[in-house]
């Protein structure tokens, strides 16, 4: 079945709905006018985005007219609301049985990543029309972040909400050590296995922040899973790397920083163009 995405004033919509901890629930408007009045459309608090679990249609919010206003996904915010976390890991509850991936779900993980196989795609899984995405910290598996196999427009991932915070990806089987190489997404943190290969036999682990935000919860599970020692950045632009050590690299209390220059490439991309990686110190 295919995915629909449909535009909504989402706040309009929860006004009189149903609530959890971490969303909205109330009956779909698509499923009501066929008949169907079970609660199944699901809302997240801050309004992005929606999902109805009976018709397989995304809901989200408006474009705002002004961009400018869009800041939310614009540079790092450094998140210091909270100081006492604890790992959540996912209760055994939330895990389903997903459908094997199949040759074309593999083409696709290919076109990203041509080395992906070789860690046997990292545990990705297929339902739907979507990849799911395990995330673990130290062997526990506490989410699953799901990607649309074919994005509408600009909406790729779907990022329910959890306790304690939006938490970071490190691949399946590594652990975060003393060195640690920060990226933006969970491809990039993949891409830089093989793009940082020596780095990688040398002890580091790539960690993704999961987009251009590191939150206190981020902070809390790098100094107390580890004893960071050198940290290494690549994000997608020079100037956001030199911007997340200057807001934050004093807080992970590393006796080494260095950053990767880029001009615009992701490490996916720098993978797939053969391209070479120099490291500078800060």
């Amino acid at each position: 079945m295919s995915e629909v995405v449909r535009t909504y004033d989402l706040e309009a919509l929860c006004e009189n709905a149903d609530e959890n901890r971490t969303h909205y629930y109330l009956k779909c408007p698509l499923c009501a006018s066929s008949g169907y009045n079970k609660k199944k459309l699901y809302i997240k608090k801050d309004f992005s985005i929606g999902w109805c679990f009976h018709c397989n249609t995304s809901f989200q919010s408006p474009i705002p007219e002004n961009q400018d206003d869009m800041t939310i996904n614009e540079g790092f915010r450094l998140d210091e609301s909270a100081d006492n976390y604890k790992l959540f890991k996912l209760p055994q509850e939330k895990l389903f049985i997903p459908e094997i991936l199949t040759n074309e779900d593999r083409g696709l993980l290919d076109k990203r990543n041509p080395y992906l196989y070789l860690l046997d795609y990292a545990g990705i899984k297929s339902y739907k029309d979507s990849f799911w995405i395990p995330y673990y910290i130290n062997d526990e598996l506490i989410y699953y972040q799901r990607r649309l196999k074919h994005p509408i427009n600009d909406m790729k991932y779907y990022n329910p909400m959890i306790e304690g915070g939006k938490p970071l990806y490190v691949p399946p089987g590594m652990r975060i050590g003393s060195k640690i190489i920060l990226v933006e997404g969970v491809f990039d943190a993949l891409a830089a296995i093989f793009l940082h290969a020596d780095k990688v036999r040398a002890g580091f682990t790539p960690v993704a922040v999961m987009g251009k935000t590191l939150t206190s919860y981020h902070l809390w599970l790098l100094n107390n899973l580890s004893m960071i020692d050198e940290v290494i950045y690549q994000l997608d632009k020079t100037e956001l790397s030199l911007e997340l050590h200057e807001k934050c690299g004093r807080r992970l209390h590393a006796l080494s920083y260095q950053y990767v220059p880029s001009n615009g490439a992701d490490p996916e991309e720098i993978l797939r163009s053969n391209q070479s990686v120099e490291y500078i110190q800060l």
